[in-house]
């Protein structure tokens, strides 16, 4: 099993303030999002549908500033599918 996905990124320091669209807008830019969900009040998980876009947001997103706070970008690891509830699929 790889120990982190090609296609699904860990974004940390999200605002509590900071809404799903807001997120969403930010990493389509990398292109299309097939799915975000939030873990905790300050981590979300965003799966994108191709590997290079997700590749794109890993390397020019991490430290971006979103609502007053600056968000960290990391490739996301089995652990943190758990902790979603979402199913590791690579």
């Amino acid at each position: 099993m790889p120990r982190s996905s090609e296609y699904v990124l860990l974004v940390q320091g999200v605002a509590s303030r900071t809404r799903r669209s807001d997120i969403e807008y930010e990493f389509d830019k990398a292109g299309p999002v097939r799915n975000i969900a939030r873990i905790r009040d300050d981590e979300t998980l965003i799966e994108f549908k191709h590997r290079s876009d997700a590749s794109w947001a890993y390397k020019n997103l991490d430290r971006l500033d979103l609502d007053g706070s600056t968000l960290r970008v990391h490739w996301a690891e089995p652990a943190d599918f758990d902790a979603f509830g979402w199913e590791w699929f690579e």
